[in-house]
């Protein structure tokens, strides 16, 4: 399994694994349901706020939105090679995916594009909305080991500003050179952002009140 998340409700959870996703009932872990549509590896898995849809994210290069009932309703295609990471905006207007070509792409959840976001140099792992979505948190890969002549990689988390001016970019913070981002999340009614990297975990800076 490469991705598990629980539903909004807590009722079920989706597992995303080689190619498809599973949906069991959350109480006796009875399968319910399973989605077939990728055809390589699931990286990723969200649910709607709502959790009546499901976005999936793949190494095919495809971001998949389906109905809880399995239906496949859209294809989202504008990665180039692996999508990584996926997950909606907190009032469930919004979707954000991205991957190996770092770029974040935004979408409505009717599957139109909605935006995209570019800054980071190399394949970004990680992606989070702020609490009040107006902030988009992103986290870009190291080259581990070092290439020859000292280059890190890009190793940044970025902040996003999509309240004033959609995709602008607040900061981007440095830190922690070799290693590869592992997550990256906002604390729940705190303007604050962390990393969790392979090793280690730290709270990088607070975003002051505007």
């Amino acid at each position: 399994m490469t991705s598990g998340v629980f539903s909004p409700d807590e009722s079920m959870i989706a597992l995303g694994a080689a190619g498809e996703i599973r949906i069991y009932d959350a109480k006796n872990l009875r399968l319910l349901k399973v989605l077939v549509g990728h055809t390589r590896p699931v990286t990723s898995v969200a649910w709607h706020p709502s959790g009546r849809q499901l976005a999936s994210a793949s190494g095919d290069g495809t971001v998949r939105l389906w109905t809880t009932n399995g239906r496949p309703t859209h294809v989202l295609n504008g990665h180039v090679g692996a999508v990584n990471r996926v997950v909606w905006h907190p009032a469930g207007t919004q979707l954000a995916s991205t991957g190996a070509d770092g770029t974040i792409r935004l979408w409505n959840p009717n599957g139109t594009t909605d935006g995209l976001l570019r800054g980071h140099r190399d394949p970004v792992f990680c992606l989070a909305y702020s609490p009040d979505g107006t902030m988009l948190a992103s986290g870009g890969g190291a080259i581990f080991p070092p290439a020859e002549n000292g280059d890190p990689g890009d190793n940044t988390i970025r902040l996003w500003n999509l309240a004033e001016t959609r995709g602008s970019a607040l900061l981007a913070l440095m830190e922690h050179s070799w290693r590869r981002e592992g997550g990256t999340c906002f604390a729940p009614k705190v303007r604050r952002v962390g990393r969790r990297g392979p090793y280690d975990f730290g709270i990088l800076t607070e975003q002051p009140d505007r």
